[in-house]
């Protein structure tokens, strides 16, 4: 009755509208009129709605066998089903423990008692959930599986449950306060993992199964909880209380057994790029937090990472307002600021401040522009590493922003490689084994070490109309003098295929060139291998 009450007061204390707030009624959004010259949307265009939708209907249908078939489930599956034997066991005999072994004057003592295990239980929920979120966040403990963490403080628990079992065993008739604060301790470990299994079971499958799957690995715990019945009752009649207390023991030992492997496990969410393992994909690009005052804070919003920026060396406006237009019929909007930013001084004082206080876990990406009046672009990039790479796991190079004139010219193939070519030496010579800033600039140098001296370039362009689909490959691996180039394209309405390998060997003077083509239709193919020695002519 309490709890319908309390749910009946906060309805009636949240009930606005949008009206109240200064806001348009929310079935009048499709009549906001645009602040935009009118814009033509086609036919096939879909609302946001019905895209999510089309994209529902790939996933898949099965999902008890998609949790069934993953062999973690199963392992959590096998530890849930000792950690509730033992829970059970424990609540089934204890008060008969305590009278049949510990002397208890009655069953009114021994269930005092008792009481300390619920009692200990609250708490242990309460300690075992705040410590495994503390250790996801900071970063403590081993490895970066953020389920790992979890793991790792369930196995802490289920240790502390072998010792308390064994200050129990060990306390001396009669029943007193000690039997109470054992028993309390024991329900503080026990419930802890109870708990932190659901949640490691949560962390490593896709939130679309995330019911099913906390409902598989529960529907096994039960059946661990039925095994504490008459098969204890066996063991106690036959061997008495020492080899309830052996079951006890071995059962913990299983599930820590089974619970081990797991130690790092990451969760369904996170991702390794380039050396960096990120929380989860989901970031906050450039453009939000452009000098990096809210990097906290959107962190702590759960971003697996936030880039700041885009930063220029000096303080500069940006263009004139206004400088932002939306187009509510295609739920888009346009943004013409042009690099709007304090500066990077002020941006490396604030992330001086975060990263020397405890900070969220997530990664750091700072994005360099150039100022709108510079001539030597490439200095104001070296500038900004300068600046601020010792606090990022990343740097961008910011040179596809159309608000900034004469921005994209630094895209040519020569000024391009120019500019690379300075902000990566400015980038090695940074002091990257300082420790001013702890583990954020070590896990930077880690990352550093880790990148390939590599560069990537994919492009994939869809000529819908033709009917073809166009993609180059491009990868120069400096280190080996190579270069690899693939050209692929596909003439959907032709039926064909065309692949074009190239492969340069710039240090040993030789170029390989496979030129393939595959007409479906025609059931043929063409493949041509061309090899140049130019030394040996």
């Amino acid at each position: 009755a309490m709890a319908i009450v309390a749910a009946a007061v906060v309805m009636w204390a949240i009930t606005d509208s949008p009206e109240s707030l200064g806001l348009p009624p929310v079935d009048g959004q499709d009549k906001v009129e645009k602040n935009t010259s009118e814009v033509e949307v086609g036919a096939d265009a879909r609302s946001p709605k019905e895209a999510l939708r089309g994209l529902s209907d790939g996933m898949g249908q099965d999902v008890l066998l998609s949790v069934m078939s993953r062999r973690t489930m199963w392992v959590l599956a096998a530890s849930y089903f000792f950690i509730y034997a033992v829970r059970q066991g424990i609540v089934n005999w204890s008060h008969f423990y305590l009278l049949q072994e510990k002397g208890a004057a009655d069953a009114a003592a021994a269930a005092v008692a008792v009481s300390g295990l619920e009692v200990g239980g609250l708490l242990g929920n309460l300690s075992s959930g705040f410590l495994s979120d503390w250790m996801v966040k900071s970063g403590a403990g081993f490895g970066t599986g953020v389920a790992g963490k979890r793991v790792q403080v369930t196995l802490l628990y289920s240790v502390g449950t072998l010792l308390s079992l064994g200050l129990l065993w060990a306390l001396p008739s009669p029943v007193g306060a000690m039997h109470w604060w054992a028993m309390f301790l024991l329900g503080h470990f026990v419930y802890g993992p109870q708990l932190l299994v659901a949640l490691i079971a949560t962390d490593v499958i896709p939130k679309s199964a995330v019911a099913t799957a906390n409902g598989f690995i529960g529907w096994v715990a039960y059946l661990g909880a039925t095994s504490s019945g008459y098969p204890l009752t066996l063991m106690v009649k036959s061997y008495g209380w020492n080899s309830f207390f052996w079951a006890l023991v071995l059962g913990t030992g299983a599930q820590l057994l089974f619970l081990l492997p797991l130690w790092s496990l990451q969760s369904s969410e996170q991702v390794t790029v380039l050396g960096r393992d990120f929380r989860n994909p989901f970031g906050l690009a450039a453009g939000f937090d452009k000098d990096g005052e809210a990097v906290h804070g959107m962190l702590g919003m759960g971003f697996g990472f936030v880039e700041i920026g885009s930063v220029t060396p000096q303080p500069q406006p940006g263009n004139p307002q206004p400088r932002v237009f939306r187009l509510p019929e295609l739920h888009a909007i346009i943004n013409r600021y042009g690099f709007n930013n304090e500066g990077a001084d002020a941006a490396a004082s604030r992330l001086e401040a975060y990263t020397s206080a405890p900070f969220p876990d997530g990664i750091l990406g700072v994005n360099l522009g150039k100022n709108k009046e510079t001539e030597d672009a490439a200095a104001d990039y070296v500038h900004g590493i300068g600046k601020l790479a010792q606090y990022a796991d990343y740097v961008v190079v910011n040179v596809s922003s159309p608000n900034t004139p004469g921005l994209r010219s630094l895209q040519g193939q020569r000024q391009l490689r120019n500019l690379i070519q300075r902000v990566r030496k400015a980038r090695d010579e940074q002091d990257w084994t300082a420790s001013a800033h702890g583990t954020w600039r070590l896990g930077t140098e880690r990352a550093r070490r880790r990148l390939e001296k590599a560069t990537l370039v994919i492009v994939r362009m869809v000529l819908k109309e033709q009917g073809a689909t166009l993609v180059i490959f491009r990868k120069v691996l400096e280190e080996q003098g190579a270069t690899l180039v693939i050209v692929r394209m596909v003439l959907e309405e032709q039926g064909a295929t065309l692949v074009i390998v190239r492969m340069v060997l710039e240090e040993q003077g030789a170029t390989l060139v496979i030129f393939r083509m595959v007409l479906e239709e025609q059931g043929a193919t063409l493949v041509i291998v061309r090899m140049v020695l130019e030394e040996q002519g």
